[in-house]
């Protein structure tokens, strides 16, 4: 996948990921979508994408992990309401 040569520059990757999320580079966007989600877990919505990143990369597995990550968090937060 090609990806624009200034948001390559940009060292903000969940900028980088967003790209090429958007442009259906699936592993390249797992790839900077999970360096986000480490650092950032709770960013749900980057979570969905990795997810749905990874699956369309071949990686149904990992994908089924990220979505079970997002409904352990959700219901964790439903506990404490």
């Amino acid at each position: 996948c090609k990806a624009d040569a200034a948001v390559l520059r940009t060292p903000n990757v969940l900028v980088q990921g967003d790209h090429y999320y958007s442009r259906g580079c699936h592993s390249a966007a797992a790839e900077k979508l999970g360096e986000t989600v480490a650092k950032r877990p709770e960013w749900l919505d980057v979570r969905y994408r990795l997810a749905r990143s990874l699956y369309f990369s071949g990686q149904p597995q990992p994908a089924i992990d990220q979505v079970q990550a997002i409904l352990d968090t959700l219901r964790a937060r439903d506990q404490k309401r």
